[in-house]
Parts: structure tokens; C-alpha cells; sequence
């Protein structure tokens, strides 16, 4: 998909009231960047399932084939979501 992901960390969680999420490390060519999202991004649900670790979001994606829809927010609280077109 073109990103690397991290699990966020608990000082974040605890700043942007979250119980969970998986933030973008980094953003290369791929269909997450198609989709506009931008490092820093947290991704807290993916196709409405809460994610909370790495295997968390792959189970999702293996799960998908059609497309994702991504929930989550940016560092400074603004809340966006995504849909990621899985097919060329």
C-alpha cells in the first residue's frame, strides 16, 4: 500500500484521547498515498475495525479486496477519513 506503520505510542494516545491506532511512519508510491493520506496520519479503524496493532490492520486488509475506508486523525486532533481503492 506504499506506507510504513507504527503502533502509537501511549504519551500520543493519552494527548489525543485514543485507546488505540496505528500511525503512518512514512508514505511512498502506493494507493495510500493515491488516497491522500500523509505521514503522521492515525489510523484508528479500518473498514469500521478498530485497529490496534500492525497484524490488526493486515488482517483487515487480507480480509479486503474491493477497497479500504480508513478513520482516524492527524496529530493536532483533526479527525479525517480515507478510502483506499484496492483494484488498478
Amino acid at each position: 500500500l506504499g506506507a510504513v506503520l507504527e503502533p502509537l505510542g501511549d504519551k500520543e494516545k493519552e494527548r489525543l484521547g485514543l485507546r488505540f491506532g496505528l500511525k503512518v511512519k512514512s508514505i511512498g508510491n502506493g494507493k495510500m498515498k493515491e488516497a491522500g493520506v500523509k505521514e503522521g496520519y492515525i489510523i484508528t479503524k479500518a473498514n469500521r475495525v478498530p485497529v490496534n496493532s500492525i497484524k490488526d490492520f493486515q488482517q483487515v486488509v487480507n480480509q479486503t479486496s474491493d477497497g479500504l475506508f480508513l478513520a482516524g486523525c492527524y496529530a493536532d486532533g483533526t479527525v479525517v477519513y480515507y478510502a483506499v481503492n484496492l483494484n488498478d
